[in-house]
């Protein structure tokens, strides 16, 4: 299940979701947050975010997928909203093991937001003609920045949440020259990662680079470190064709593409039937 970053859709995840199902052998989801993409309602804080995810993986489990054949893969927010996702089901009693891979993701919200204000505000405000002022300026601005973000009800603590999950569930990649999120708000340090960690640094790459163009220090382009640890956790290879189904989730109207591998099995007994079409865009159901 992909967890959407910051200004994109699922609609635009068609591809990419095609390729996984192809290299993976796996069922892959791309859906869209309340109020974004065809997705009905409006997400006024992180609790709607996650209850967004949590409706995505309580469909498949309901429709007989065992928690441990669900990986949520996100990126920058979304890779935090899967980790709180993913903490949420490790939870519960008896635990449902779902897997996380978390990509490009900050610690706290609110920290990575004071970080990229004092980060990028004195570039911003260079025609102050004055770099102490601009620096005071962002500092002030960053710190009220990250208040307002706790008190709304906006924070999210990836960090908290990442820790709470058993090591063999979990995994994590972060950018070299991330200018989104500096390695010092990242979620990567706050777990102790190291700055030149030669498994989970994509060399040379920035916040939103695509997977398969960066590289890490072992020549295993970001797709194939996904895949890696994918393979890792089922012991499995792959290889076949793909068919697409779409269908909505929850009481609200949400935009959701599947793709299928050959198996209509795969998404347990009650499957929504599956095309060979590729939809233009998906007109979302309701359930």
């Amino acid at each position: 299940i992909h967890f959407n970053p910051n200004a994109a859709f699922a609609a635009r995840r068609i591809n990419k979701c095609e390729q996984q199902s192809k290299s993976l052998n796996c069922v892959s989801i791309a859906f869209d947050y309340p109020g974004v993409g065809s997705s009905e309602g409006e997400a006024r804080n992180t609790k709607d975010l996650v209850k967004a995810g949590i409706a995505q993986v309580d469909r498949l489990l309901k429709q007989g997928v065992p928690a441990k054949s669900i990986v949520l893969d996100g990126q920058s927010i979304g890779a935090a909203v899967a980790t709180l996702v993913a903490a949420h089901y490790h939870k519960q009693n008896p635990p449902q093991q779902v897997y996380l891979i978390n990509g490009r993701s900050f610690n706290k919200l609110s920290t990575e937001t004071d970080a990229l204000i004092q980060t990028m505000g004195p570039e911003k405000l260079s025609r102050l003609k004055s770099p102490k002022l601009a620096k005071a300026i962002s500092l002030v601005v960053g710190k009220i920045a990250k208040l307002a973000i706790k008190a709304s009800g906006l924070e999210i603590d990836a960090g908290q949440a990442y820790k709470s999950i058993p090591d063999q569930f979990k995994t994590l990649y972060f950018a070299q020259n991330d200018e989104i999120i500096p390695f010092k708000a990242s979620l990567a340090k706050a777990v102790g990662c190291d700055q030149n960690d030669p498994d989970r640094m994509l060399l040379n790459a920035g916040h939103n680079d695509v997977l398969d163009s960066v590289l890490n220090q072992r020549s295993l382009t970001g797709d194939q470190l996904r895949e890696k640890f994918v393979e890792t956790a089922f012991g499995r290879k792959i290889d076949f064709n793909v068919e697409l189904s779409r269908s909505g989730v929850t009481k609200r109207r949400t935009s959701t593409y599947e793709y299928l591998n050959n198996s209509k099995k795969s998404m347990g007994p009650d499957s929504p039937a599956a095309t060979t079409t590729r939809p233009k865009r998906p007109k979302s159901t309701k359930y």
